[in-house]
């Protein structure tokens, strides 16, 4: 049986366009998808691209860059509010 696997990234919480290139690859026959990272960014639609990809088969997560700055940024006690990058993540 052949296989046909999606592979995304770099989606930085456009989910517009997330809906859209999963929509394309079901059409093509992907029954599974792997996120190869920079799903995250600022702004509201990091969690629900989350959620779509994690109701999608999505059976591999790779750590972007941005996964690793917003996880920086939910262990810090303090937030520098002067700072426009890390107010972004406050979003």
């Amino acid at each position: 049986m052949q296989q046909k696997i999606g592979v995304l990234a770099d989606v930085h919480g456009n989910l517009t366009a997330l809906e859209a290139v999963i929509a394309d690859a079901k059409n093509l026959g992907v029954t599974e998808f792997w996120s190869l990272g920079d799903i995250a960014t600022y702004g509201p639609n990091t969690v629900t691209s989350y959620r779509l990809l994690h109701q999608e088969n999505t059976t591999v997560f790779l750590q972007g860059n941005w996964e690793s700055s917003y996880q920086e940024y939910e262990r810090a006690t303090t937030v520098d509010l002067d700072d426009a990058a890390e107010v972004a993540f406050l979003n």
